[in-house]
């Protein structure tokens, strides 16, 4: 089935563009466009009773195949044979970064199982519990997936990813290992774990954990600069902003704002992603004017 095609392409869609526990919704109105090109050759008189079959199609399980085997594509005339059709997909090979290359490369599927289904749970048409306060949604087909991918360049260890499906909800529930996350090379090698792992919080959606290591960064860099390691980290950063050029100061993020502002957050639980984000591209652009006009690291 073409259906089969469009699922695949949408898991990679998810693989290479989210991140934990992140999730990506398959769009009704592009499912019906992928029905109607299942039913482009059938006669016109069947063509709704097709739709119909094709949707309840898709709301039930959904099979992996980890490489293809040959398939009759033609559309059976026996309705019931049709409607017992399963929706099967094969994994697509997907983009993502390579920690042992050190760039992206291309990953091949190596590894694909329906956990719930190998646990021996009947998995189709199941209540989907309730989450943070919503209604659970009766009738929701809801599948967990393991896949595993190696790089086709280095052939190191397989990546691992753990997918659960709800109804046409994709979430990306797990990742071994953690997903690597792109430092810039400007910031400092010091504090550069805490601007690492503050980007995983965040894409992880813990936000105010996020805003929480961004501050420790400034605090430990603030630390770092100064000969007295014991003061209270206030003082300290006051003393490295007033040891940076005027000109720089005047034209430049200020390292102290940004304190100032995470710690606000931190203190009233504000989870703003938009202060987040902020503080991320203050803190490079103070960093990198420092490496632009060579002051200190």
């Amino acid at each position: 089935m073409r259906l089969g095609e469009w699922i695949a392409r949408n898991f990679r869609e998810l693989l290479e563009k989210k991140h934990l526990y992140q999730n990506y919704n398959l769009d009704q109105g592009t499912i019906d466009a992928e029905i109607e090109k299942e039913i482009v050759e059938a006669p016109k008189e069947m063509a709704e009773e097709l739709r119909g079959l094709y949707r309840n199609i898709l709301d039930r399980g959904w099979n992996i195949m980890g490489k293809p085997q040959p398939m009759a594509q033609a559309i059976p005339n026996d309705d019931k044979l049709l409607s017992q059709l399963p929706v099967i997909f094969i994994l697509p090979t997907m983009k993502v970064y390579c920690s042992t290359c050190n760039r992206q490369e291309a990953f091949n599927p190596v590894f694909a199982e329906s956990l719930l289904e190998k646990a021996w749970v009947d998995y189709e048409l199941k209540e989907v519990p309730a989450h943070d306060g919503e209604k659970s949604s009766p009738g929701k087909t809801v599948q967990v997936f393991a896949l595993g991918f190696q790089c086709q360049s280095c052939k190191g260890l397989s990546e691992f990813f753990l997918i659960r499906r709800e109804g046409l909800k994709l979430m990306l529930h797990g990742r071994s290992p953690m997903e690597h996350v792109v430092v810039p090379s400007f910031i400092p090698r010091s504090v550069r774990q805490y601007y690492g792992r503050a980007i995983v919080a965040f894409q992880s959606g813990e936000t105010l954990a996020a805003i929480f290591l961004l501050r420790v960064l400034i605090e430990q860099y603030a630390r770092d600069k100064s000969n007295d390691k014991d003061s209270k980290v206030e003082p300290l950063i006051d003393e490295y902003m007033a040891g940076l050029p005027d000109d720089f100061k005047a034209r430049f993020p200020s390292l102290r704002e940004y304190w100032e502002k995470l710690s606000i957050a931190i203190h009233t639980a504000n989870e703003s992603e938009e202060l987040f984000q902020e503080a991320c591209s203050k803190i490079e652009r103070h960093f990198d004017a420092k490496r632009l006009f060579e002051i200190g690291d």
